[in-house]
């Protein structure tokens, strides 16, 4: 995949950006006036805040600190933020269309199973995008030809190495940087490099082993918390509870919308809730999701704001139409642990806010949102993953989230 990270995303940010050598002239409809320009890049910089940590390290300037850019930042910049700082950008569509169809297929690619006859379907899907970039940006002119490197034809043969050697997490480049990466830290002088690196490597295997023969794989890690903080129920296994913890004031409205869910899905009467409800209960300001789907927090929970936004989450919210519960998005505003109702374990309830979704015709299976609805009460099970966000000047934000599939659900209108 470094292939299309290092190689093919760069060379389409040139030609956009009017820095390509091959064929660039000013009024070529793919290449983007500095307003745009400056636009984009003033997104990707305010997105820093709004997308967790887990997505990726912060982005770069796109176009004046590209020699900072990773294969990984360009993972995440073809992933998620180029399919939404783009949108409405280029006086024609057809290329925006265009480039949405090849982060479709890179999210495909990076999935971990492909379905039967996924080689098939994206060696043709790879032919056609190739056709159509030849056909948009070399237009079959010798003098343009430059556009047309080896990498671009690669991307031809992508399926047959998928084919033959599987997923492409399996065999890429990411694991063996990151190990380069430990061992170039560890030099301490570069005239001989080699006997710091040697030794660095040689503990670093006698580490792995460790934690092999005693079976602690947490072994050598910085812990920020210890097995002891927080609290874990059996009836959430997916959800540890993590501090900052506090006691707070139950009343009002939200006490109310409390109480309704209570007698809704715990089989409580109103009246029995009332009676059972505290006027003071614990809240919790974070959760740990043991699956790797992130760390998530409650707004209203901590003491300071992250640097990083964690707030908001993707959740399946019971639908009153429907059978299956919908999946929506919003802002975790608490945690409230409530004591148990008939039950061994305790109850754990999530405080949200809904994102409004607005109809813009972004070509993706994202949300976009301008304002939140009221509060929502649910069962903190209910919460799938952490999402990011990425703001616009026009006052929307979109949805970004890790899970498959992200691009998938709307590609008949790609």
């Amino acid at each position: 995949m470094h292939l299309i990270f290092e190689n093919v995303v760069p060379l389409l940010l040139d030609l956009w950006s009017g820095q390509s050598k091959h064929g660039n002239e000013e009024d070529e409809p793919y290449v983007l006036q500095k307003s745009v320009l400056t636009a984009i890049a003033e997104a990707v910089a305010a997105s820093g805040d709004t997308i967790p940590s887990i997505f990726g390290r912060r982005l770069p300037h796109p176009f004046d600190k590209r020699y900072e850019y990773t294969a990984e930042a360009w993972m995440l910049w073809v992933q998620h933020i180029a399919p939404t700082v783009l949108h409405h950008r280029f006086e024609n569509d057809e290329y925006y269309r265009h480039f949405v169809r090849f982060a479709t297929l890179v999210n495909k690619c990076l999935a971990f199973t492909y379905p039967q006859g996924f080689f098939l379907h994206l060696r043709n899907e790879m032919a056609g995008w190739v056709s159509h970039y030849e056909r948009l940006y070399y237009r079959g002119q010798p003098a343009r030809v430059g556009l047309c490197p080896s990498t671009i034809h690669a991307l031809l043969h992508i399926a047959q190495c998928v084919e033959q050697a599987g997923p492409v997490w399996v065999y890429w480049a990411f694991p063996m940087e990151r190990y380069c990466g430990l061992l170039q830290r560890s030099v301490t002088g570069h005239n001989n490099p080699y006997p710091s690196i040697d030794r660095r490597a040689v503990e670093i295997a006698q580490l792995d082993q460790l934690k092999l023969l005693l079976n602690m794989p947490q072994l050598g890690r910085r812990h920020r918390l210890t097995n002891e903080t927080g609290a874990q129920f059996e009836s959430y296994p997916n959800q540890r509870l993590l501090p900052p913890q506090s006691i707070v004031k139950l009343a009002g409205p939200l006490r109310t919308k409390v109480i309704q869910h209570l007698t809704i899905y715990h089989g409580l009467s109103q009246v029995d809730a009332q009676d059972r409800l505290p006027g003071h209960i614990q809240q919790w300001g974070k959760v740990q999701l043991r699956d790797g789907s992130g760390s998530i927090h409650a707004l209203q929970g901590l003491r300071t704001a992250d640097r990083r936004d964690m707030t908001f989450v993707r959740y399946h919210a019971p639908s009153a139409t429907e059978s299956a519960p919908l999946v929506a998005y919003g802002q975790l505003q608490h945690v409230f642990e409530l004591a148990p109702f008939g039950a061994a374990q305790p109850v754990l309830l999530a405080i949200i806010r809904r994102c409004i979704p607005l109809q813009t015709g972004l070509r993706l299976a994202s949300l976009v949102y301008e304002q939140l609805g009221a509060m929502e009460v649910i069962d903190l099970g209910s919460v799938d993953c952490v999402v990011g966000r990425i703001p616009d000047k026009r006052g929307h934000w979109t949805i970004i989230e890790r899970s498959e599939g992200h691009y998938e659900r709307h590609d008949d209108a790609v």
